[in-house]
């Protein structure tokens, strides 16, 4: 779900049912061109574990491991 538009009123219930269901809801501005805020579950859904294990992967060595089994794998 994403809000676009200046004096959206969104209810508690919705709010909770995308936290419940592990959806953020980010908050732009009109044309969408800027962010202005989000709202996230404070569960770490599969989706966030997962972003979050890939963004760490940068930073230590299982992007290069990653990446040299698939080199190998092409090569047999």
């Amino acid at each position: 779900m994403i809000v676009k538009s200046r004096g959206v009123s969104i209810s508690t219930d919705a709010i909770l049912a995308c936290a419940e269901g592990g959806t953020a809801l980010p908050i732009v501005s009109g044309g969408g061109a800027r962010s202005g805020a989000a709202l996230y579950t404070t569960r770490l859904t599969g989706f966030v574990l997962i972003h979050r294990a890939q963004l760490q992967a940068y930073t230590d060595q299982r992007a290069l491991t990653l990446a040299a089994t698939i080199v190998l794998s092409k090569n047999r």
